[in-house]
């Protein structure tokens, strides 16, 4: 197999792995830290980790940035242009790491002011756990620029579940033995830090031309700060929320919803991920002038059908999953039906927009988007706080489902434009996907809301019947008649390329 071909299957498979990984950890660690040390540190800790999460998120978006940059100096192998290209990148991490540094003081000492007596005891997990991200920033994340560009970010991302699960298996071990909460904390800067240091290693051996002494280019960053927005809206997106439910409430609902984002966040982060990993191959496709528009019809195609999937599953297995791993026996109710289905429609209003993104991202076209980038967070801050005045806690994301709905109309019709896309309908299958979803609802309330499933084995039988039913249905109605993909053109294909090989 062709080398090239090989990375973009594994930047493709990578993220399933992770996904496992991911919730190994969320099974392994939040809900032991519910039951040994409360709900509020484990809404602390959660919380927090996924705002660290959305720190790796930002150094994604200036990838994206190198990418086109660095698309066509590799294609050509300037090494000097290379060069340029990485320490411009360098220098502006650096930077970056005393911004982040600057809000981790600010955060870590206005953040954990409900916590009481545990004040100065969280203070200190906070900044334990956003360590690596600051350090990576000033030391380490730079090398990460030219396996991204070389579209082997599979080779971090396996590297970096592989530490997330250590970290899980040796924080279980120490929650069991009732271990100091700091001392648990502390396994995630450890491992991190040695895992940095080890792919610095690798990334050097295998790439020995690497400089980041060369001149720097100020042109390559013009539009830094519209690529950071764009993925500083995604942050936003948990922050708006953290911050009103921490300004209103306390930590016992902050848990609630940190348990909620770990678990809804799985099937985002995949197509997430599988976005990011293409990112690299559409630069590409775009310097050599390729065509890409039939692509990006195949790949609306899976957007809809796996958002559909995922949400459609997420209606019927979710409150049965939600019983079996934390329970009914804790100190505040994990179980809304209004917090999950705006979860639902959350994640799919974000997963929906992976095509949009992926073209943004390629074409850097991120100051022609970022209008409604800003309407939408504006939206989100405004209607927030109403929300949660009208439906208490469990409200708190109809804000942001509102402002995210206006952002992902936008960049669509500017996609749309962009590309010529009228093969694929996206109002026919938003129709589509919104009746699919109602009548998995009506039926998931009227068979499996009382119904009770003990024990996990139970569980993994019926989600089994839920994904191929719903796959099935999604496979015969979505794919093969909303947008006519026609197998036997396919075949066809297949059959010239095999006649010319004769």
């Amino acid at each position: 197999m062709h080398n090239k071909n090989r990375n973009v299957i594994l930047n493709i498979i990578m993220p399933f792995f992770t996904q496992v990984v991911s919730i190994i950890v969320a099974l392994l660690v939040p809900r032991m830290l519910i039951y040994t040390y409360g709900s509020p540190i484990n809404g602390l800790i959660t919380s927090t980790n996924q705002i660290v999460s959305y720190f790796a998120i930002i150094e994604s978006g200036i990838c994206s940035i190198a990418c086109a940059f660095l698309a066509k100096p590799l294609l050509d192998n300037n090494h000097d242009r290379i060069n340029n290209i990485m320490t411009t990148i360098s220098s502006f991490y650096k930077k970056f790491a005393y911004i982040l540094l600057l809000f981790t003081i600010i955060f870590s000492f206005v953040y954990p002011i409900k916590m009481g007596n545990d004040y100065l005891k969280s203070t200190l997990i906070i900044i334990l756990l956003c360590l690596p991200s600051i350090l990576g920033y000033f030391y380490y994340l730079k090398y990460n620029l030219i396996l991204f560009a070389n579209g082997k970010q599979f080779t971090i991302i396996f590297s970096a579940s592989i530490t997330n699960l250590l970290v899980a298996l040796v924080q279980y071990l120490l929650i069991k033995m009732n271990a100091d909460i700091i001392l648990i904390v502390l396994i995630v800067p450890l491992f991190n830090i040695i895992r940095l240091e080890l792919l610095k290693k690798l990334i050097k051996k295998e790439f020995n031309y690497l400089s980041f002494k060369a001149i720097e280019d100020k042109s390559i960053l013009d539009q830094k700060w519209d690529a950071i927005i764009l993925v500083i809206s995604r942050t936003l997106k948990t922050l708006i929320p953290l911050l009103f439910l921490n300004i209103f409430y306390g930590f016992k609902e902050i848990s609630v919803f940190s348990i909620y984002v770990t678990i809804f966040h799985v099937g985002n982060s995949i197509l997430t991920t599988i976005g990011n990993g293409l990112v690299p191959e559409f630069s590409k496709k775009i310097v050599s002038n390729g065509n890409i528009s039939s692509f990006y019809k195949y790949l609306n195609i899976f957007s809809y059908s796996t958002t559909l999937l995922l949400s459609s599953c997420f209606v019927f297995l979710f409150h049965s999953f939600l019983n079996i791993y934390i329970g009914t026996d804790t100190d505040i109710p994990y179980y809304s039906k209004l917090l999950t289905l705006t979860f639902i429609i959350n994640e799919a209003i974000m997963n929906v927009r992976l095509v949009p993104e992926i073209h943004i991202k390629a074409t850097n076209s991120f100051k022609k988007t970022n209008k409604s980038m800003y309407i939408e967070l504006a939206l989100s801050f405004i209607l927030t706080p109403l929300s949660c005045l009208l439906f208490g806690y469990e409200g708190i994301l109809i804000g942001s489902i509102i402002g995210s709905i206006y952002r992902t109309y936008s960049i669509t019709n500017f996609t749309k434009n962009s590309i010529k896309t009228s093969s694929f309908s996206y109002s026919k299958n938003t129709i589509f996907s919104i009746l699919y979803i109602v009548i998995c609802i009506i039926i998931s309330s009227t068979t499996l809301e009382n119904s009770t499933i003990s024990g996990i084995g139970k569980w993994i039988l019926l989600s089994i019947a839920v994904v191929i039913i719903n796959a099935l249905l999604i496979l015969i109605t979505q794919v093969l008649l909303l947008n006519k993909i026609q197998l036997l053109n396919i075949s066809k294909i297949k059959n010239k390329k095999y006649t010319k090989k004769k």
